[in-house]
C-alpha cells in the first residue's frame, strides 16, 4: 500500500483554503462573464435582433444619421475574443489550485521539540502486538532528553541478535542516569520528566490492576505471590503504580505508609535497585520530604524498562526475572 500522505499543518490547511475559495470565485465571475459574451453572440433571437439592427441602420443611412448607429451598433457587437480570455483565467485558476493543494498536502510536518513544560505527544505506535507505547504523551526538560526514551530503546532489538551486549547497553544507560539523576534524599533542583496518558486496556484487566492496587495500599506488609500477579498484568500496572506514588500528597502518616508499599512493589517487580525508599528521619513529616519525588523517578524507570509490552518481556529475559 501507498504510505499515508501527511496532514497538513493547520496554518497551511487554512490558506489552502483560502485560495481554492478565492479561485473558485474568480473561475465562478470567469465563467458567467464567459457565458455572457458567448451568450450574445449566437441563438435565433440574437439573429432576429441583428437583422432587425440593420434594416433601422440603412433607414437611418438613407436618412443621415447612420453614423451614431452605428457606433451604438459596434459598441452592442459581441466581443467573441473576450469567451477565450475568460475560459484561458479558468484553466488557470484550476492549475494554481491544483498546484498548491499538492504543496501543501506533502509539506512534511516538524516534529514538536522538546522542553520544559513542552507536551511532546508520543511517536504513532506500530501496529505490530506488543509495541504500543505504555505512554502516550510526555513532558522532558532539555536537560534530561537524552535519558528519556520516546520510542523503544535500541537495546530492545538488540536483545534479538546479542543479548550479553543488550544487558551491557541497559547497564550504561543506567550509569548514566543514576549519574544524572537527583535520587532521594536529594531535592530535585530542576522539573523532572512528566508521563501522562496510559495506554487504554482491556476493562477486564484495567478492573484486576485497580482491585490489585487497591489490596496492596491497604496490606500491612507486601504479599510476594500478589505482587507477581499484579506486575504479570504488564506495564500499564507498574505504571499505574507509579502514577499513584506520584500523586501522593504526603499529608499524614498513612500517605508514607501507602508511599512505602508501592515503592515495594515496584522494586519487587522490576528488581531495581534505585531509586530507594528513604527511612531516615525523625517524624514522618521528615520521611515524606525526603521522598517526595520517589514516584516521579519511578514512572520514569517504567517508561525506561517497560515503554511497550515487548520492552518490558525483554527487560525480565536479560535481568532473569
Amino acid at each position: 500500500l501507498p504510505p499515508p500522505v501527511p496532514e497538513a499543518a493547520p496554518g497551511l490547511q487554512r490558506a489552502a483554503q483560502d485560495v481554492v475559495w478565492q479561485a473558485r470565485r474568480l473561475a465562478g465571475d470567469a465563467a458567467a462573464g464567459a457565458r455572457r459574451v458567448v451568450g450574445r453572440g449566437g441563438g435565433y433571437d440574437e439573429y432576429v435582433r441583428h437583422r432587425r439592427q440593420r434594416a433601422i441602420e440603412r433607414e437611418a443611412a438613407r436618412a443621415g444619421v447612420g453614423a451614431p448607429l452605428a457606433s451604438r451598433r459596434r459598441r452592442r457587437r459581441p466581443h467573441r475574443p473576450l469567451s477565450i480570455v475568460g475560459i484561458g483565467v479558468v484553466v488557470a485558476a484550476v492549475a494554481l489550485v491544483a498546484l498548491l493543494v499538492f504543496q501543501v498536502r506533502s509539506q512534511p510536518q516538524p516534529l514538536p521539540a522538546l522542553g520544559v513544560g513542552i507536551p511532546v505527544p508520543a511517536p504513532m505506535a506500530p501496529t505490530e502486538s506488543g509495541r504500543a507505547a505504555t505512554f502516550a504523551a510526555y513532558r522532558v526538560p532539555d536537560d534530561y532528553r537524552q535519558l528519556v526514551s520516546v520510542t523503544e530503546p535500541s537495546w530492545v532489538a538488540q536483545a534479538e541478535q546479542d543479548a550479553r551486549a543488550a544487558n551491557a547497553a541497559l547497564d550504561e544507560r543506567w550509569r548514566r542516569w543514576r549519574a544524572a539523576v537527583p535520587l532521594p534524599p536529594q531535592p530535585a533542583s530542576r522539573p523532572l520528566p512528566e508521563f501522562d496518558r496510559l495506554r487504554p486496556v482491556p476493562a477486564d484487566t484495567q478492573r484486576a490492576i485497580d482491585l490489585g492496587l487497591a489490596a496492596l495500599e491497604e496490606a500491612e506488609a507486601l504479599d510476594p505471590v500478589a505482587a507477581d500477579e499484579l506486575a504479570a498484568l504488564g506495564p500499564v500496572a507498574l505504571a499505574t503504580a507509579a502514577q499513584r506514588l506520584a500523586a501522593l500528597r504526603f499529608e499524614r502518616p498513612a500517605d508514607v505508609a501507602t508511599a512505602r508499599r508501592l515503592h515495594q512493589f515496584l522494586h519487587h517487580a522490576t528488581g531495581c535497585p534505585d531509586p530507594e525508599f528513604v527511612e531516615g528521619g525523625a517524624t514522618w513529616r521528615e520521611v515524606a520530604r525526603q521522598n517526595r519525588n520517589l514516584g516521579a523517578l519511578w514512572t520514569w524507570v517504567v517508561n525506561e524498562i517497560a515503554h511497550t509490552d515487548r520492552t518490558w518481556r525483554v527487560y525480565r529475559e536479560l535481568r532473569g526475572r
